[in-house]
């Protein structure tokens, strides 16, 4: 498990600070670390840390923030979220890199019209937001890179916290594929005789996918 505390010079790269800068802050106390070890290195907790610089304002109030998101597809996973979020967090603390909020959605990674997606996809492109940092490249997105996309144009870093890993497993995708297709024929006004044709095929597509899956 990572430490959950930060070193002096991970702490001053989280502010955006020297490292002497605590020094001086912890010695005038105005910013006091939660401990030291016992070799006499400073120690601070993430929650410190961010108190202090939202009091202090050390980033320029329009510089784009960095938000942390995680998704799952259904409320079942939900206890799925805060592993992502713990994750997300962890891997802030070990490297010092600063956070400014944490976005979390239940919603079919298909479906683009999920409203904290939307809201990232806005934001990005009206330069509130300057990196978002995610567990699973597919909590965005499973199917092409398109939110990948449109966050490189509007100049938006995304950081894959496990990058060779993927979280999206057949069931999800087969739910979301079924999910897909009926919404299509939905928007068409198709009912009865047609209706129950798609979701028959739907449901093919769905065996087809947990087929190729399962033959991998």
């Amino acid at each position: 498990m990572p430490d959950p505390y930060l070193s002096r010079g991970k702490a001053a790269k989280f502010l955006g600070c020297h490292p002497n800068t605590l020094r001086r802050w912890e010695e005038t106390g105005e910013l006091v670390p939660d401990h030291n070890t016992a070799g006499g290195h400073a120690r601070y907790s993430h929650r410190l840390l961010r108190a202090f610089k939202k009091r202090h304002s050390t980033r320029p109030e329009d510089e784009p923030k960095i938000v942390l998101y995680a998704r799952v597809a259904t409320q079942a996973e939900a206890p799925d979220l805060d592993r992502q979020v713990q994750a997300l967090k962890a891997y802030c603390d070990s490297t010092g890199e600063p956070y400014d909020e944490i976005w979390t959605e239940i919603g079919s990674g298909v479906k683009h019209q999920r409203p904290k997606l939307r809201r990232l996809v806005h934001e990005a492109i009206e330069g509130q937001v300057g990196k978002v940092i995610v567990v699973h490249r597919d909590r965005l997105s499973p199917i092409g890179d398109l939110i990948e996309d449109v966050l490189s144009w509007a100049s938006v870093e995304l950081v894959v916290v496990q990058p060779a890993e993927t979280a999206y497993d057949p069931a999800e995708l087969a739910g979301d594929v079924r999910a897909l297709v009926r919404d299509l024929w939905q928007q068409t006004g198709r009912p009865g005789h047609q209706g129950k044709r798609a979701g028959n095929l739907a449901a093919e597509l769905a065996r087809e996918f947990e087929g190729s899956d399962a033959e991998a």
